[in-house]
């Protein structure tokens, strides 16, 4: 197998999938893949500042076992360096977080790697001698594309050594993907091979012509929980007034009980302040350098503290009050109350946003039935009315959805669904949508549907059967194998990534060692 046909370029991720026409179809080869490394040698990223000068191994994780290590010839780091080396011949300047992305990338090239090599071991399969040698012959071409014995005898025996190795990694690779998949330059240029891989039937190719054969439209409006009226969040406010006292507290917080108990005969016997003990002994949780419960209306004590009976403690607190030793959701706290209490003021303009943030964390079905009842009387309307005359009289607007077929997940092979509609980013995999959609009669409007912050209703504007034009794509054998190979290509490494046999670390390990 070719380096062309192995190696994934990086800014292939960076495309978005287009499902607007079938005559456009991306194909991609292998989305399962092996790094050519090209590039042996180690690069140092330069967010690893903390392990630099330790000289110990990351680990960031393991296969069945056995450790993924950065470090000098690993296919691990290896990886790393070949996505890292793409990034930047592309003009891209990495942040940490880039760093962090390519980081987990390689790992989880690196965990398909194992697993396949795994596989081919048990098999008894050795790679030929001659097979490897003749590989090898693309480390040492001219720049006439000719073998020069004078590169070969240039590069370092340390080089050969990594040269070969990599070889043996990518034939062991292409040994298993080649015969369980197939071999992708002959389903890419769609010559017969017969011999390899998982072999798909005409049938599937009719299944997904039959899928593609009708097309719907549809208008379109929606309701945006976020635009909930201010008047509405305030109304619920004043009849929850109780949630929104807010308390004027101080606290010093520590992780364990005998440390705060601790500090608490300190400030009985007033051998610290209050004030110091702040400065000097606090972890600030849940509070400001200078020691202010930040989170302090009602609802908010209530999930930091652990029961109704410190709620209650804390609360009937005057000023000057001293607490005894609390628990928290995280540790320990002494509070202090500073001033009373404050009632809400309904008069006060913040006063809707607050109740407002507290129904969008705790009440967000109040919300949502709010415009759930927004966009049944919009339904209602525009049976009578007319779609575009109730968008009008609702202050919503129409959008157009372009025809697509019935397609879950929008697979590459049928029409999907637009999702640069941002209310429809979600909409390919939202069953009630899909059955909704596909249930109308032509002009007949939908029921309302929770789509991910918003509640839309849908018109069917016609039906349309696709042409022969439409379906062409699919009469290219070589379009459809490969489309085939990526999804048992994609099963089979969700399969690998999630198995019992992965413990990924990446993140953890980032997070400690190169932030």
């Amino acid at each position: 197998m070719s380096s062309d046909n192995n190696v994934k370029s990086i800014s292939d991720a960076k495309v978005k999938k287009s499902n607007k026409s079938k005559k456009n179809l991306g194909i991609t080869i292998g989305s399962i893949i092996i790094l050519i490394l090209s590039a042996i040698t180690f690069i140092f990223v330069p967010t690893m500042v903390k392990t630099a000068s330790t000289g110990e191994a990351l680990v960031f994780g393991k296969y069945n076992g056995e450790k993924i290590e950065y470090k000098t010839g690993t296919f691990f780091t290896n990886a790393v360096n070949s996505y890292a080396n793409q990034y930047q011949q592309m003009g891209y300047e990495l942040t940490q977080w880039d760093y962090y992305t390519l980081f987990n990338q390689a790992f989880q090239t690196t965990v398909i790697n194992m697993a396949f090599a795994d596989e081919v071991k048990k098999s008894g399969y050795k790679v030929p001698e001659q097979l490897v040698d003749r590989n090898m012959l693309r480390y040492f071409l001219d720049t006439n594309g000719n073998y020069s014995a004078k590169i070969f005898r240039d590069t370092p025996d340390s080089t050969k050594i990594a040269y070969r190795k990599s070889v043996e990694e990518e034939l062991i690779y292409d040994r298993y993907f080649t015969d369980v998949f197939g071999d992708q330059f002959s389903v890419y240029y769609g010559l017969s091979d017969s011999v390899y891989g998982i072999k798909s039937s005409s049938k599937e190719t009719d299944l997904v012509k039959e899928m593609n054969s009708k097309t719907r439209g549809f208008d379109m409006v929606s309701f945006s929980t976020g635009d909930f009226p201010k008047e509405e969040a305030a109304s619920f406010g004043k009849a929850n007034t109780d949630l929104f006292v807010k308390y004027d507290l101080s606290a010093v917080t520590v992780s364990d009980e005998a440390t705060a108990n601790s500090i608490k005969k300190q400030l009985d016997s007033n051998e610290v302040t209050f004030a110091d003990a702040v400065a000097n002994l606090s972890a600030q949780y849940y509070t400001n350098g200078e020691g202010k419960v930040t989170n302090s209306y009602a609802y908010q004590l209530k999930n930091m503290l652990t029961s109704d009976a410190s709620v209650a403690a804390i609360t009937s607190m005057k000023a000057g009050d001293v607490s005894d030793v609390i628990q928290t959701a995280n540790g320990y706290a002494i509070f202090r109350c500073d001033n009373a209490a404050t009632q809400p003021d309904f008069n006060d303009s913040g006063f809707a946003d607050v109740a407002y943030n507290y129904m969008t964390i705790y009440e967000a079905g109040i919300i949502e039935d709010y415009f759930n009842e927004q966009a049944s009387r919009f339904s209602i309307a525009a049976a009578s009315l007319g779609f575009d005359e109730a968008a009008s009289v609702y202050g919503v607007e129409v959008q157009s959805i372009d025809p697509f077929a019935l397609n879950y997940g929008n697979s590459a092979l049928v029409n999907g669904l637009d999702s640069s509609v941002s209310v429809l980013a979600s909409a390919q995999t939202n069953e009630d949508f899909l059955k909704t959609a596909f249930s109308l009669k032509e002009n007949e409007i939908s029921s309302p549907i929770v789509m991910d912050g918003n509640i839309v209703v849908l018109k069917m504007t016609g039906e349309t059967l696709s042409s022969a034009e439409d379906l062409a794509i699919l009469d290219n054998e070589s379009v459809v194998r490969a489309q085939f190979m990526n999804y048992d290509t994609s099963a089979a490494q969700s399969a690998v990534l999630n198995s019992g046999k992965v413990e990924n670390n990446v993140f953890s390990v980032f997070l400690e060692n190169m932030l």
